[in-house]
């Protein structure tokens, strides 16, 4: 029989009664809301997709406040945010909505991007918001780099500059460090931009370098990951997906393939050990898949489930981002 000795802590007491329980962690729901149907025509719906269930389809979460595409999206453990894009009139929009991600329903008011761009990127700690890049309506390029505070409701305001005026790109984060994956400016055309870099993001100031991609020359539309991998899909009709430890710095590793070729209008969102990638094809039979990793391994993608119906040009994100870990 164990000769126990000594004094022993109340925790202690209940571990050798009990033992430890084993801990799971909610993997959350995935939000893709706003872009366009499969028929081409813009959209406010938001669908919600459970990351604990492989195989579920999609259902109907709520509405935004406008229909638009090319909007980005960041969460809190409770609150998303889905902000800018370019509306019916056509014009970018500065616009930010939310909505409580444990209760469906239709979007409210946030406030506004101090900048408003479409195309651009969104990552998150637990208190705050990130938008990195985009472009503005006469087709200008942005570098500027905005944040609010998620819990509460104002507009964004100045916290930095990419190293260079880029659209296209995608950003994930870590609780401390937010990262923006490659993007498009025409002067790196033919050769391409195959550009990491990051901020901190409880302070203010600009990005700086983190390494390369193996993926010049390509836009970089959907990146997620569990806060301490941060996953990058190549899009352009390919299948090739990379990835970077975001603590540290360094060049991007291979990582896996899709099994179906990631478009150019298609997004990613995470839980703690599952990355989602959803495509999108537009006006065709359609692409409403969602294919996962285990963020942990390489290899590659498995089929997860579908969306309810085609939404490409979306903002995607999820209550249980890298970026909350």
């Amino acid at each position: 029989m164990p000769n126990y000795q000594g004094v022993w802590s109340l925790s202690t007491q209940m571990q050798n009664r009990t033992g430890w329980p084993e801990f799971f962690p909610s993997q959350g729901t995935m939000l893709i809301g706003g872009g366009y149907t499969m028929a081409g025509a813009l959209t406010n719906t938001i669908q919600q997709i459970d990351i604990n269930e492989g195989g579920a389809t999609a259902t109907d979460f709520g509405d935004l406040t406008e229909a638009n595409y090319g909007g980005r999206a960041c969460s809190s453990a409770t609150r998303a945010v889905f902000m800018g894009g370019n509306g019916a009139s056509n014009t970018t929009s500065n616009v930010m909505a939310y909505v409580t991600v444990a209760s469906a329903g239709n979007a409210t008011d946030f406030g506004d991007l101090n900048l408003g761009v479409e195309l651009g990127s969104a990552c998150n700690s637990a208190t705050r918001g990130i938008n990195g890049g985009g472009m503005v309506t006469n087709g200008g390029y942005k570098d500027n780099i905005q944040y609010f505070t998620i819990a509460s409701t104002g507009n964004a305001s100045d916290f930095g500059n990419l190293s260079q005026a880029v659209r296209n790109l995608s950003a994930d984060s870590s609780s401390t460090r937010g990262v923006f994956f490659r993007g498009f400016n025409p002067s790196n055309s033919p050769s391409g931009r195959n550009t990491i870099e990051y901020i901190t993001i409880a302070s203010t100031g600009n990005a700086t370098d983190f390494g390369d991609s193996n993926f010049g020359g390509y836009s970089s539309w959907a990146s997620c990951g569990s806060g301490v991998r941060s996953l990058d899909a190549k899009s352009g009709n390919t299948v090739d997906v990379e990835y970077i430890t975001i603590a540290s710095t360094g060049n991007a590793t291979d990582f896996g393939d899709l099994n179906t070729a990631l478009r150019n209008d298609s997004t990613g969102a995470s839980g703690p050990t599952t990355a989602l990638f959803q495509n999108y094809i537009v006006a065709g039979s359609g692409y409403k898949q969602v294919e996962s990793f285990t963020i942990a391994t390489t290899g590659n993608a498995v089929n997860y489930g579908d969306l309810a119906a085609g939404q490409g040009y979306a903002g995607g994100t999820s209550n249980s981002n890298g970026g909350l870990q």
